[in-house]
């Protein structure tokens, strides 16, 4: 995998840790129209690329799927703490099975299990 994929995808992961931690202090508080649009483009952008075997430009639209889906479920409600690292927990857990079935999917392209 080439070290920029990698580079823009950690910095897309990076990217809203000031945001969510003024949200955990309540200093801000996300749009929930707002987050829902985003959520919905990123998440059909993600599955679009899935659908068409794309094992680049997942990678940065599935890191920011997985943002969108964190201060979505943040504007919702006011959860706690432990909520939250369970929701980010989660989301990790649906970007990691993602990533082993693309890495599966270029190793064995014919889809046949070995």
């Amino acid at each position: 995998m080439n070290w920029l994929i990698i580079l823009s995808t950690l910095l897309v992961l990076v990217s809203p840790l000031i945001y969510v931690r003024a949200i955990l202090r309540g200093q801000a508080k996300p749009h929930r129209t707002t987050r829902l649009a985003i959520l919905t483009t990123t998440s059909l952008t993600t599955l679009s690329l899935f659908a068409q075997h794309n094992n680049v430009a997942i990678w940065l639209s599935a890191a920011s799927a997985l943002q969108a889906i964190v201060i979505f479920i943040m504007s919702l409600n006011d959860f706690s703490y432990p909520l939250y690292l369970l929701l980010i927990n989660g989301s990790l857990t649906i970007l990691l099975t993602v990533r082993q079935h693309l890495i599966f999917q270029v190793l064995n392209p014919r889809g046949k299990y070995v």
